[in-house]
Order: C-alpha cells, then structure tokens, then sequence
C-alpha cells in the first residue's frame, strides 16, 4: 500500500519555502511515499516541488491539480519537465483539470463552453510533449506547432481530475475516456 500526503498549500511569507521544506522533511521522516502539493493562487507548486524536491530526497512528488486553462499546455510541459530534471528521476507526477467555471470564466478571463474538448485537446499537446515528441496540432480550444529541448527521457506521469463526471484517473494516451 501507497500513503501519501498532501501538504499545506498556504505556504506564504518569507519564509513560505522554508516551511514548504519542513513538511517535506517531516512527510519523509514519517513514511509517506509521496507527498502533494496543490496549484492554488499562492505559491506555483512546480516551482515550490522543484525547489523543495532538489532539497529533500527519498519522496515522490505530486502536483495536484494545476488547472489546464491559464497555462498552454506547452508552457506546462516545459515546466513539468524542467521539475522532474531538477528532483530527480520517477519522482514527479502531474495532476491537471479544467478547474470550475467560476473560477475559468470569472478570474481568468476564458470561455468555458467545452471543457472537455479543451482537456481532450490538451491532452493532445500536452502528452507528446511531456514524452519528448513534436507537436503540430490545431483544434478548436488550442493550437501548438513546437519541440522542446530534450530535458530527459523520463515519462512524467499525468492524473486528470474532473470532479464533476470522473474521479481521477491515469492518463496513458490523450484518448482516456470518462464514462458519464
């Protein structure tokens, strides 16, 4: 059995990354296999994962669930990318959602008419990236045309969220289907 644990987003202040740091040391010293950090409007929780998980070793690290619509799916693979080069090999997962509505619509300014499209059609940028391939794609909610550098040959692991229709699942392919 797997136990991880998910840590205080509100990691705020001067001294947020330091306490960032002591929960993951102590998340180690008590036996978690991973520990969870999520994408709230504090700090970024790659870049906090990046910097506490070059720091502390011996746990996976999560991120969960960076919402898919501010960020272009290939600004979030070079970001997931660069995290898991700099805490080191299998130690990364992504959790990705489309977040709610609200939040969508009213905060960040975009249309949230086809969220499952716009996820489908994330997941068509965002994984061949995360495994080191180029992308040419052009659909309804999103378009890319890039490669990046090679930072790694690991596969990231990447868990979808969809709280209205679906509990979270593994992504193995951008086609994973969601029954309901």
């Amino acid at each position: 059995m797997r136990i991880g644990i998910t840590l205080d987003y509100q990691q705020t202040g001067p001294d947020g990354m330091s306490r960032l740091l002591d929960d993951l040391r102590q998340a180690v010293e008590e036996g978690f296999e991973s520990a969870w950090l999520p994408q709230m409007f504090g700090m970024d929780a790659l870049t906090a994962l990046a910097v506490g998980g070059s720091q502390v070793p011996g746990i996976r690290l999560g991120v969960g669930v960076v919402p898919t619509y501010p960020r272009h799916p290939g600004v979030l693979a070079q970001q997931a990318r660069t995290t898991a080069l700099a805490v080191g090999p299998g130690r990364l997962s992504l959790g990705i959602g489309v977040s709610g509505k609200f939040v969508v619509e009213q905060m960040y300014g975009y249309d949230y008419a086809r969220p499952v499209r716009h996820l489908r059609e994330y997941l068509s940028v965002l994984s061949p990236l995360l495994d080191g391939q180029s992308v040419s794609y052009t659909g309804e909610t999103i378009r890319a045309n890039l490669t990046l550098d090679a930072m790694g040959e690991e596969r990231i692991p990447v868990l979808v969220r969809w709280a209205r229709r679906c509990s979270s699942w593994p992504v193995a392919t951008p086609t994973a289907q969601c029954s309901g």
